[in-house]
């Protein structure tokens, strides 16, 4: 490395973007860490915002630099074409994958952006960031940011231990506290998404102790494990220690020198420690909740299945959480205990590269890592290539002096840590973490290429504090014109410019000089008309990005109505948020389930709920009058959803709900034949539900009373026996009661029983959809989670049969829905009136005693009353 300045021909425009870049690349990443805020939905969607602003923002400068100088950058890029090529197609494989591949744009939209930012700043990175003062601010800036994350992290800890929970006051001042009980996620909003952000720095931190000797940096290290331990996260556990492996092994290889025997024997104790306690951690964690890993692995499969549906180019970038709940496995409901979920993602960033750009997009993301890893350790040894030194005492010695060496050792770790962490989760996708782990990248690929690294590359035209100054301001007016409160926007504003001159003054080292006599620019007019059409670009994408802003903003108080019961002014927010970013899928249902559930049938005209004056009144509801009754919303809604979302979360079960109440409306009015219509659509969409969801128990219900307002009282019986089929869709009897277990002739009985309830209701298929086969991989008792309801089940049957007076089957299913949920009372009670109505006395008696022997403190029956 040498120490000096590269002399370059410029302009003061020229120097001045670069002087911005400098600057604004650390604060904006500084702040995109550290910042959160909890007036919005996503109480950490202005790390999105700040990304995508802040990133347009170093892309237009770059581009603005770009103009006043081409030729020079383009000389730079072609020069180092076989490490920034990688970042180019990768690029252009996102871009190929939303425009070529891609159904939904929308859905594909929000994911395309991140990339075309994560890979864009890397380039700027690689090129700009040419010198040891610009990679020096970002690690000092990037340092702090890990100071201020985990120093909060260590609150939010104490705060978890010993003070309790929300709504009580406690050491954490702020309503998110305790969030995720006594996991910690500091200002990331998520244990996942900070802990990958703890694997990435980690190393970084550690390289910078062990070149500097520093104690400081070793307190950071241990209060960043500290804080990726108290995440409770197994994935970030398994990239924390990668990343020290990694750290450690690169270490022997090339730092050691001639100690190397010595040396060794300490790291690879300490490595081994480190492993095995991860490993031990991660076991328990495991054997205490099996969900985490089966969810995973259960979605692994449905994304292996909808990989193999376009495996060459792949299906369009962030599609996933889109078309997953078509192949999403029972399994998965089982686990969340939920329907009205969604997935978002696979739980692996290279599975879901794989199905989003298909083999060409995931053979570049890897020709990526392996490329940019192997000629980063090329690196590192020339840069540790150790200098004969004499220490204090007069001995010589071999060391290693050059600061790159330490950078490139922490950040390659770092990097390659976060990447293990990512086989397990794709914090990577979120810009929370993904923007450290891409810089990170452009930072290791720009101390490759910018060798040797002059201490400074180029001109200083404004002062620091301007410098500061002007980022400073520039988040300041955004944070206004986003519409944050006025008394949080100068309050972050004035802390990061003290911050950051505190941050360059400590670090300033040199005298800061300003050079003068510069040309002010030496654009050619076509060059200047390029620069403001970019400029015009970026200033429409802001109000763009602006608008998912403040859409998120009214999100939150449309919900806070909603809780209220406050609908109107619910609705209102609403469509705020829809008018903002007409892409939020989550928006548009919401609207659809509030209007179905309001149901007002009173025709009115509302634009602030999205009436509009084309609109057709197609449930005939008062006609004459204008405007809309809230079926005609709650449907168009769904409709503006399934544009986003073909198969939304229960969006296909609402709509039925929505045609099922239309159907009974017309049905008591007195009009048959619209209310068969409307049954009909009902019975349609419950069945598209269906296919996305086979254990639903409320749609099996739904369809049975649709099917019995048609008289097809065939059909309604078969929706309980498919609802009931559906528990042995993942399992077998095997599962419930294992042979090799059974040690008296009672529970020999009980199996022998269980089969032949098995032989029964496995005939009753639910559909030429949902096979038991497809299924049965790693098969265990699933349906106990779900007893309620398949109890609630037998019971329904149970009463479609006592209705019909065949009291066999009655009294059959009212047994196994006691047999399936003991506390099925209604099940106790219905067993006892039917054995009353048919004078079986002794079966009575007999029931009476078992029930007094599974509830011995009920001795007045008072639940059977």
């Amino acid at each position: 490395m040498k120490n000096n300045i590269v002399e370059t021909k410029g302009s003061y425009f020229y120097f001045l973007f670069d002087n911005l870049i400098k600057y604004g690349i650390a604060v904006l990443y500084f702040l995109v860490a550290v910042m959160f805020y909890l007036r919005t939905y996503d109480s950490c969607q202005i790390k999105i915002t700040l990304t995508q602003i802040g990133g347009s923002l170093i892309i237009l400068l770059w581009i603005l630099k770009y103009l006043e100088n081409p030729k020079q950058t383009t000389k730079f890029y072609l020069q180092n074409w076989q490490v920034v090529l990688p970042f180019v197609l990768f690029l252009l494989s996102g871009l190929q994958s939303h425009f070529l591949m891609s159904p939904l744009k929308y859905a594909s939209g929000a994911e395309v952006v991140r990339r075309i930012i994560y890979m864009l700043t890397a380039i700027v990175v690689i090129r700009e960031i040419n010198s040891l003062e610009k990679v020096s601010r970002i690690i000092r800036w990037l340092l702090f940011a890990l100071f201020v994350s985990t120093f909060y992290g260590l609150i939010q800890y104490l705060d978890g231990k010993f003070f309790p929970p929300n709504p009580a006051v406690g050491l954490d001042p702020f309503i998110w506290r305790q969030a995720f009980g006594t996991r910690i996620f500091s200002t990331f909003g998520n244990p996942n998404f900070y802990g990958d952000f703890l694997v990435a720095m980690s190393p970084v931190c550690l390289a910078m102790f062990m070149y500097k000797k520093n104690p400081v940096y070793l307190i950071l290290w241990l209060m960043t494990a500290f804080n990726t331990y108290v995440t409770y996260s197994k994935g970030a556990w398994i990239g924390f220690t990668a990343g020290f492996v990694y750290f450690w092994f690169l270490y022997i290889i090339f730092f050691s020198h001639a100690k190397v025997q010595n040396i060794r024997k300490f790291v690879v104790l300490g490595v081994i420690s480190i492993v095995l306690v991860t490993g031990v951690g991660v076991y328990r964690q495991w054997v205490s909740n099996t969900n985490s890993a089966k969810f995973r692995i259960y979605t692994w499969l449905s994304c292996w299945e909808m990989m193999n549906t376009s495996p060459v180019l792949g299906s369009g970038i962030g599609t996933f959480y889109v078309t997953y709940p078509a192949w999403r496995r029972p399994q998965i409901f089982y686990i969340e205990a939920k329907h009205n979920t969604e997935s978002d993602h696979p739980e692996n960033e290279y599975l879901e590269v794989w199905y989003d750009e298909g083999i060409v997009g995931f053979g570049i993301f890897l020709w990526l890592i392996i490329a940019l890893a192997t000629t980063a350790v090329k690196a590192l040894k020339k840069f540790s290539t150790p200098a004969v030194v004499v220490d204090k005492k007069g001995r010589q010695k071999e060391v290693s002096e050059d600061l790159r060496a330490y950078y490139m050792l922490g950040l390659l770790s770092g990097w390659l840590g976060s990447l293990t962490h990512n086989w397990v989760c794709v914090s990577m996708r979120f810009v929370s973490s993904g923007t450290v782990v891409w810089l990170l990248a452009g930072l290791i690929a720009s101390l490759i290429v910018n060798n040797p690294l002059p201490e400074r590359s180029e001109e200083n035209v404004i002062s620091l504090y301007l410098a500061l100054f002007l980022n400073t301001l520039f988040w300041l007016i955004n944070f206004l014109w986003w519409r944050m409160t006025t008394d949080v926007a100068v309050t972050v504003s004035l802390v990061l410019f003290i911050v950051g001159v505190v941050i360059e003054e400590i670090n300033k080292g040199k005298e800061y000089t300003i050079s003068k006599n510069l040309n002010f620019s030496s654009a050619k007019p076509i060059q200047r008309v390029i620069q403001i059409v970019c400029v015009i670009i970026a200033i429409y994408l802001a109000t763009i990005f602006r608008g998912y802003f403040i859409g998120d903003i009214h999100h939150n108080i449309a919900i806070f109505y909603s809780k209220q019961g406050d609908w109107s002014n619910a609705l209102t927010n609403y469509n705020i948020v829809a008018e903002n970013n007409p892409g939020f899928i989550m928006c548009h249902y919401f609207m659809g389930n509030v209007f179905n559930d309001r149901w007002t049938l009173t025709r009115e005209f509302h634009p602030e709920w999205g009436d509009k004056e084309t609109d057709e009144p197609w449930t005939e509801i008062e006609p004459a009058k204008k405007g809309r009754v809230d079926p005609e919303r709650s449907i168009s809604k769904y409709q503006d959803v399934w544009k986003l979302a073909p198969n939304y979360v229960q969006s296909h079960h609402q709509a039925g709900v929505v045609y099922m109440k239309l159907g009974t409306y017309f049905k008591n009015n007195g009009d048959t034949q619209k209310a068969v219509y409307y049954f009909n659509k009902a019975l349609e969409c419950f069945w598209k539900y269906h296919k996305i969801d086979p254990i639903f128990p409320v749609n099996y219900q739904r369809m049975a009373w649709v099917y019995m307002q048609l008289g097809n009282m065939e059909m309604a019986e078969k929706m309980y026996k498919a609802h009931l089929f559906t528990q042995w869709l993942c399992q077998s009897p095997e599962d419930v009661i294992s042979p090799k277990k059974i040690s008296t002739e009672e529970e020999k009985q009980r199996y022998e029983e269980l089969k032949k309830q098995f032989e029964e209701e496995s005939q009753w298929v639910c559909c030429d959809y949902h096979k038991r086969q497809h299924y049965l991989l790693s098969t265990e008792d699933w349906a106990i989670r779900r007893a309620q309801e398949y109890s609630d089940s037998y019971l329904q049957l149970g009463n479609f049969y006592y209705v019909k007076k065949n009291y066999q089957e009655a009294e059959k299913f009212y047994t196994r829905a006691i047999n399936r949920y003991e506390q099925n009372f209604n099940a106790w009670k219905n067993l006892i009136v039917l054995y009353k109505e048919t004078n079986q006395m002794q079966k009575l008696t007999e029931l009476i005693n078992y029930y007094h022997k599974k509830f011995p403190s009920d001795t007045q029956l008072s639940n059977l009353r």
